[in-house]
């Protein structure tokens, strides 16, 4: 069961197509890059947290060049801000959390290592960040565009849980322990709101 709600009516567009391998995908892409003052937000379904205090996130994205765009103005960008909100159940509405920077945690500027012009394929970005640690009981996602042409392609979100209780064993500071990893696959809504002034 697939179920996605889109909360945006002109920002972030949910687009069907196929990966390299002929498999069906969803992405989401935003261009909005002849248009000043851009801030299109997309946030994910409520994600449990599973009693883990750090989160890995794993994004796949695409950026067009802004130089290989013609007559835009100089608010073309070539980054988007990944943020997380903690919450203690799925509350979220159209409308709450506020789509702006606070209430919303920054985790990082993304930037990809390789952007495309109209004439290549898109190139396909990987990045991973974590962020913790976390304390209520889950937490949400979200993607800020101020005015890149984009699209997001998928979102992977996994822990690394360790046992707690090591018997007679000490670990220094300077080995860490090679956990195993659970996945999380989230939904996304986007959200198209004004900036704030």
């Amino acid at each position: 069961n697939d179920t996605r709600y889109v909360l945006s009516y002109h920002s972030w567009e949910e687009v069907s197509g196929y990966d390299d391998s002929m498999s069906p995908i969803r992405t989401y892409q935003v261009c909005n890059v002849r248009q000043p003052n851009q801030n299109n937000w997309l946030r994910t379904d409520f994600i449990p947290r599973k009693g883990v205090l750090r989160v890995y996130v794993e994004l796949k994205f695409s950026v067009r060049d802004c130089a290989s765009i013609p007559n835009i103005p100089g608010s073309c960008k070539e980054t988007f801000n990944l943020f997380y909100y903690e919450s203690d159940g799925d509350t979220a509405t159209d409308n709450s959390p506020l789509w702006r920077e606070n209430p919303y945690v920054k985790v990082d500027t993304i930037a990809p290592d390789e952007s495309f012009s109209l004439l290549e394929a898109g190139r396909i970005n990987t990045k991973v960040r974590s962020f913790g640690p976390l304390s209520r009981d889950g937490f949400y996602l979200a993607f800020q565009d101020l005015g890149a042409c984009m699209s997001l392609i998928s979102v992977r979100v996994f822990f690394k849980k360790c046992s707690t209780t090591i018997a007679n064993f000490s670990v220094p500071s300077s080995l860490h322990l090679l956990c195993c990893s659970e996945e999380q696959h989230t939904n996304i809504v986007s959200r198209t709101g004004g900036r704030e002034r």
